[in-house]
């Protein structure tokens, strides 16, 4: 039983790291192609795309407030 809750603490806090990590590679790859308004549009670079399509995207929505939903 307490093997399950070590095991557990550590698959959170890995996660928690990890969607961290996504956090901010996206921010470093991709800031200059989020900004709004986008004049002029930008394509994303392969880096951003590559970004977005390994990042775990439940996790980093969790982070997205309403405060958050209103500046976006």
């Amino acid at each position: 039983m307490c093997l399950c809750f070590i095991i557990l603490t550590i698959a959170v806090a890995v996660s928690a790291d990890e969607c961290e990590g996504d956090r901010q590679t996206k921010i470093k790859e991709c800031a200059k192609y989020q900004k709004w308004p986008a004049n002029p549009k930008l394509d994303p670079s392969d880096a951003c795309c590559a970004v977005w399509q390994k990042a775990n995207i439940p996790c980093l929505c969790v982070g997205v407030t309403k405060e958050k939903e209103k500046i976006w």
